[in-house]
């Protein structure tokens, strides 16, 4: 049997100083490789687009603003920025190299309750730092927050992926479309699935449908198709998560749905507002119900 052919951006060099080394993950909007530092050796994790991208404006517009957003932002529950630039046509974006896992890996049963609070508080921590800069994530789901694990240390929760971000200026809004629907089915908020902007409660809201999603084990939407799914997420009352996982305390529940509250002005407000009453929740010693 033949060899598979060898990528042939193995063994290049962007930005005079990344050299890829081997494949790490693909997406509908690039690559994402291993390179190393051609002085330091450092290792890195180096995300493209794809070439047939590359002649998209609208996936290059996408790219940039995450190129930005990650630029802008400097917090141990966000991936690290370290460089960009534009190589012989293609654009690249150098992230520090993680260990660890997706947070999607760990979803395959019910995750205990300390342990998704701690998840979802470290994924306030970054929200609330992006929300202070004027940044709206818009796509939070389990395949862009990433459990950081090292020898010795607690775990830390990253958010990886800033492919859709929104950010609150001139420029942005007026290349913003009316009524687009950006993000992903049954994370982002009911206000955003009706064509309205995206704010920092939708962002709480995707952290509530995740740590729901932990708790219980189960998707709170989940249905034979996509039109079942949005009628179910728009409509039908969310299913109580003690109603899937009754170890899920009571306590819990009621903040989880706080935060998925269909309508935002009852929602939980902001992310520090989430973050808040998650740390107090979690540190209660004999929860109540």
């Amino acid at each position: 049997m033949a060899d598979p052919p060898k990528d042939p951006l193995i063994g290049a060099t962007f930005g005079g100083r990344w050299s890829i080394e081997r494949p790490l993950a693909a997406g509908g909007m690039g690559a994402v490789y291993v390179a190393r530092h051609g002085d330091t050796g450092r290792p890195v994790a180096l995300k493209l687009i794809k070439s047939a991208g590359a002649a998209d404006p609208e996936l290059v517009a996408r790219f940039r603003k995450e190129t930005a957003a990650l630029a802008a932002v400097s917090h141990p529950n966000v991936v690290t920025f370290l460089d960009s630039g534009v190589d012989n046509g293609t654009f690249f974006l150098v992230m520090e190299l993680l260990a660890g896992q997706s947070l999607r890996a760990i979803m395959k049963v019910a995750v205990p309750w300390r342990r998704a609070f701690a998840i979802a508080a470290d994924m306030c921590r970054a929200l609330a730092a992006l929300h202070k800069l004027g940044i709206v994530h818009r796509d939070l789901k389990p395949e862009n927050v990433f459990l950081q694990t090292a020898e010795g240390h607690d775990e830390v929760t990253k958010l990886i992926d800033f492919g859709v971000v929104r950010r609150d200026d001139a420029a942005t809004a007026a290349a913003t479309r009316t009524g687009m629907v950006v993000g992903t089915p049954g994370y982002i908020s009911p206000e955003q699935l009706r064509g309205g902007t995206a704010t920092a409660a939708s962002d709480v809201y995707a952290v509530g449908v995740i740590l729901y999603e932990l708790v219980a084990g189960r998707f709170p939407f989940a249905a034979d198709n996509s039109h079942a799914m949005l009628v179910r997420q728009l409509i039908d009352p969310v299913p109580p998560p003690r109603s899937i996982n009754p170890a899920v305390p009571a306590h819990v529940e009621s903040l989880i749905l706080r935060m998925m509250e269909r309508d935002p002005a009852q929602r939980v407000a902001t992310a520090l507002d989430a973050l808040a009453l998650l740390v107090d929740a979690g540190q209660a010693a004999t929860p109540p119900g």
